[in-house]
C-alpha cells in the first residue's frame, strides 16, 4: 500500500468508519486498512495527507498479490479542537465510547459477578423480616436478637451500611438496572447483526484459489459424470443431518449444504424477551402499586390502600405434607370482597391470586401465632387479638388495668401457660390445652395455637410484559441450544469431489461430522479414499 505525503498542519482526527480518535493529529488524515479474506483487519494505519482542507485523495486496491486480500487509503477531514465541528466531534467520541461500553457483553460479566455477590451477601447477613420490618413488638424482638448474635456495635455498623434490608438498598437496585440496560445495549447492537445472519441464504459456488486460511478441504475422486456428483453429495450429506443446495455448472456442479441456521432466531428472541422483560418492569416502576401487609391471621381483613373497596380476609393456612412429613404445597384461602360481593380465592406459594381491579396477592411469608380470645363469666366477648410474630410470648392488656400474658407450655406440647398480671405483680395463672377455655378469676381466656401469613399485593401494569418476556426469552434459549449452525460448500466436476468447511468457530462442522462426511462422500463417489489438505 502506498502512503501517502505528510502535512504540518494541526488538528484533532474526526470519527470515521474503521478509524479511532487520535490525539494530536498532524493535519488532514487519512486512514488506511489492509483486510485478509476472512475481513479481518490485518492492518491499520493513519497518516496525513497534504491538502489544506483535509480533504485526501481515495486510492485502493482490489487483491493485488492474489491472496485474496483487500486494503485502500480513506481520507479523513481535520478540524481545530476550538470549532464548533471540534467541540461536536468531542461529543460524538464520548457518546460513542459511552455506548461500546455499555453494550459490551464483558460488562454484563461484571454485572453478573455483582449480583451474585450482593445476593451472597444477602444470604450471609440475616435480613430484616416483613414481621419485623413493621413498628411494634416484632421488631424490637427482632432488634434485639440481631444485637444477642452479633453484638451491640456490629449490629449497628451492619444496620448503618443497609445490609440488614440488602435487596432494597439503592447499590442492589442500581446494578439490577444497570443489568437491564446493559442487555438493551446488546441487543440494541447486535440485533442488526443477527438479522442478517438468519436472512442469510448463501448460494453455491466454485471453489476459491487458494482456499483461504482456517479452512478444512477434502478432494475426493469422482468415477461418473455430473449426475453421479450430485447424487454422491445428497447421499453423503443426508448421513451428516446436512440439506444440501445443489446448481448445476453445465458438467459441473457446485453445493452449499447447512443445518441450524435457525438457531440465530434464539438470540434474536431472547434479546426481544429481554426487551419486554424491560418494558415491564418500567411500567411497573412508573405506574405500579405495592403494599405488604401486616401478619395476618385467620379472620383478620386488610384493605387495599390504592384501592379500599377491595379487601381481603384470611380464611386458612395449612401446609400439605407428604407421608414423609415435608411439606408439599402451602395452600392459603382468602375471602376477596369488592363492590358488596365475596368470593373465596386461594394463593399458593408462587402461585399469586388474581384480585379485582388487576390486582394481585402473593404468599411472602407465614410462621406461628398465638390468638388470645378473652370471655367474661357470662360469656361476652370482651378482647380478641394476635400475637406478633417471632415473638415468644403474647401479651395482652384488659380494661381492667390488667394484662395477659400467654406462651407455649414447656414440654407440654399442645399446651399453652397464661398469666394474668397487675401493677407487676402476678394475679392468676393457669395451664391448658390450646383452643380449651382456661378461668383466670372473672376471666375465661381461650389461647389458640394458628398461623399468621404476610401477602404482597400489587398492581403492576408490566406484569403481563414480565410474564411474555420471561416466556419468549425462555423459548429462545432452548432455540439456541437446541443445535449449532453447520456449513458444508462443495463443488464436482469430472473426476473430482471438492469439500470445504470452516475448521473451528461458527459453521463448522465439526472434526467428527467433517470425517464422516469425507468417508460417505468416498462410498458415494465409488472411487478410491480422497485426500484431505488443511487450508493455508
Amino acid at each position: 500500500m502506498r502512503t501517502p505525503p505528510a502535512n504540518q498542519v494541526g488538528g484533532v482526527l474526526l470519527f470515521s468508519p474503521r478509524s479511532r480518535l487520535t490525539f494530536p493529529s498532524r493535519g488532514p488524515q487519512v486512514q488506511g486498512w489492509a483486510y485478509g479474506p476472512q475481513k479481518r483487519p490485518s492492518l491499520q494505519a493513519t497518516h496525513p495527507v497534504a491538502s489544506p482542507h483535509g480533504l485526501g485523495y481515495n486510492a485502493g486496491q482490489q487483491d493485488p498479490d492474489g491472496t485474496g486480500a483487500r486494503g485502500g487509503w480513506r481520507a479523513v477531514k481535520a478540524t481545530s479542537p476550538s470549532s464548533p465541528q471540534g467541540a461536536r466531534a468531542g461529543l460524538e467520541a464520548v457518546a460513542r465510547g459511552a455506548w461500546r461500553v455499555l453494550s459490551a457483553e464483558s460488562l454484563s460479566l461484571w454485572l453478573l459477578l455483582a449480583l451474585a455477590f450482593l445476593s451472597a451477601l444477602g444470604t450471609l447477613v440475616p435480613q430484616w423480616p416483613p414481621s419485623a420490618a413493621l413498628a411494634g413488638e416484632g421488631a424490637a424482638e427482632w432488634a434485639a436478637a440481631l444485637e444477642a448474635r452479633y453484638g451491640p456495635r456490629l449490629a449497628s455498623f451492619l444496620h448503618a451500611l443497609g445490609l440488614l434490608d440488602l435487596y432494597g438498598t439503592p447499590l442492589f437496585r442500581a446494578v439490577l438496572v444497570a443489568l437491564v440496560a446493559n442487555g438493551l445495549a446488546c441487543t440494541l447492537a447486535r440485533w442488526r447483526t443477527q438479522w442478517r445472519i438468519l436472512r442469510a441464504r448463501p448460494r453455491p459456488a466454485p471453489p476459491p484459489d487458494p482456499f483461504p486460511p482456517g479452512v478444512r478441504v477434502a478432494r475426493v475422486a469422482l468415477s461418473g459424470g455430473a449426475a453421479a456428483g450430485e447424487a454422491a453429495v445428497r447421499a453423503a450429506c443426508r448421513c451428516v443431518g446436512l440439506r444440501p443446495r445443489v446448481e448445476r455448472l453445465g458438467e459441473a456442479g457446485a453445493f452449499v449444504a447447512e443445518r441450524g441456521r435457525w438457531t440465530a432466531s434464539g438470540t434474536l428472541l431472547g434479546h426481544l424477551g429481554l426487551v419486554l422483560v424491560a418494558v415491564g418492569l418500567a411500567l411497573g416502576l412508573a405506574w405500579g402499586e405495592r403494599a405488604r401487609t401486616p401478619p395476618l391471621a385467620g379472620g383478620q381483613e386488610y384493605a387495599l390502600p390504592w384501592a379500599p373497596d377491595v379487601a381481603l380476609r384470611v380464611q386458612e393456612f395449612r401446609i400439605e405434607r407428604y407421608p414423609d412429613g415435608h411439606a408439599r404445597a402451602y395452600l392459603l384461602q382468602v375471602a376477596v370482597t369488592h363492590g358488596g360481593t365475596e368470593a373465596v380465592r386461594e394463593v399458593r406459594l408462587g402461585a399469586p391470586a388474581t384480585l379485582p381491579g388487576g390486582n394481585l396477592a402473593f404468599l411472602y411469608g407465614y410462621g406461628p401465632a398465638v390468638r388470645l380470645d378473652v370471655r367474661g363469666v357470662d360469656g361476652t366477648p370482651l378482647l380478641s387479638s394476635v400475637s406478633q410474630p417471632l415473638a415468644p410470648s403474647a401479651s395482652l392488656a384488659l380494661p381492667d388495668g390488667t394484662s395477659l400474658v400467654v406462651e407455649r407450655a414447656s414440654g407440654l406440647p399442645g399446651q399453652v401457660h397464661v398469666q394474668r398480671w397487675r401493677d407487676g405483680a402476678l394475679e392468676a395463672e393457669g395451664t391448658g390445652p390450646a383452643g380449651e377455655p382456661l378461668a383466670l378469676g372473672d376471666l375465661e381466656v381461650r389461647a389458640t395455637l394458628d398461623w399468621y401469613v404476610v401477602l404482597d399485593v400489587s398492581q403492576d401494569p408490566g406484569f403481563p410484559w414480565v410474564v411474555a418476556g420471561v416466556l419468549v426469552a425462555l423459548a429462545g434459549a432452548g432455540v439456541a441450544l437446541g443445535g449449532r449452525w453447520r456449513q458444508v460448500r462443495g463443488f464436482w466436476r469430472e473426476g473430482e469431489l471438492v469439500l470445504w468447511t470452516r475448521e473451528a468457530g461458527s459453521g463448522s462442522l465439526g472434526a467428527r461430522a467433517w470425517e464422516r462426511l469425507v468417508r460417505e462422500a468416498t462410498l458415494a463417489c465409488g472411487g478410491p479414499p480422497g485426500e484431505e489438505e488443511p487450508g493455508p
